[in-house]
């Protein structure tokens, strides 16, 4: 496990890849705002929610830190979500992933580019 925030410089984990791989597959499926996740009805609910059909960009970060968490434990699933976030960070023009997620500009397909761009990145 990397244990500080230098180690590894240069190289994003394969756990922090796949966190943004899964991030992608669920808001290809399907992209929500103003709130980390809906279902079916429109109505906010948690991301990890059984009945979660819609999630924004933090949302479906968070999804993958838990499915990550409950393979590779807390530890490693915390650098993996802070290292996706550092290349998230990289291409993004807002610190917060809230308000990029839910400008009224946003589009789907602005987010989907965002997360292949992340992906693509080279870690800092």
């Amino acid at each position: 496990m990397v244990s500080s925030f230098a180690e590894g410089a240069g190289m994003a984990s394969p756990s922090s890849r796949q966190l943004l791989a899964q991030a992608r597959e669920l808001i290809a499926f399907s992209w929500t705002q103003h709130a980390d996740a809906r279902d079916a009805d429109g109505v906010a609910v948690e991301p990890w929610a059984a009945d979660a059909v819609s999630w924004s960009l933090l949302g479906a970060l968070v999804v993958g830190y838990e499915r990550l968490r409950t393979g590779d434990g807390e530890g490693g699933a915390f650098v993996a979500l802070r290292r996706a976030c550092v290349l998230l960070a990289a291409v993004l023009d807002s610190d917060s992933l809230p308000d990029w997620n839910d400008a009224p500009e946003r589009t789907r397909a602005d987010v989907l580019a965002a997360l292949d761009e992340a992906e693509r990145h080279p870690f800092p």
